[in-house]
């Protein structure tokens, strides 16, 4: 399968009693391979999506997992990283959010996007501040750097 759309990997890494589960939301393609590379070296079991739409489906049908992280794009077509933050955290409550955006910290926070719970990367972003926001998340689980 493509490794920019759609549920992608069934290879799972053990974090405490269970595997890590990853949505990945991006409508840019590139973002969405990239991101599904570093996090497929994990053996996280990655779904990914190009909008909020086809995000909400992939959380509504996740057979018998929990989705442990989200990693969004804070400004796509249709509904916001934000917004479908809230949507997907009331299918799956223990939930952590990774947003991306191009924008500035300072230019989000004046939209109003509520960042105390999650973690933020900005576009173009590295490697290292992937690994850096996946530990922030997921503190008890150590994260193996790509």
């Amino acid at each position: 399968m493509n490794p920019a759309s759609g549920y992608l990997s069934t290879r799972r890494k053990q974090s405490g009693n269970h595997s890590v589960t990853v949505l990945v939301v991006d409508d840019e393609p590139t973002i969405r391979e990239l991101l599904t590379l570093m996090l497929g070296t994990r053996g996280w079991r990655i779904l990914t999506a190009e909008n909020g739409a086809e995000a909400l489906d992939l959380a509504r049908s996740a057979a018998g997992a929990n989705i442990d992280i989200l990693i969004t794009d804070l400004r796509m077509p249709g509904m916001s990283g934000s917004d479908l933050a809230l949507e997907v955290t009331l299918l799956h409550p223990g939930v952590r959010t990774l947003f991306m955006s191009g924008y500035s910290i300072d230019e989000i926070a004046e939209a109003g996007v509520d960042l105390s719970n999650s973690a933020y990367v900005s576009k173009p972003f590295r490697t290292k501040a992937i690994n850096d926001a996946l530990e922030t998340l997921l503190p008890s689980a150590p994260v193996t750097h790509c």
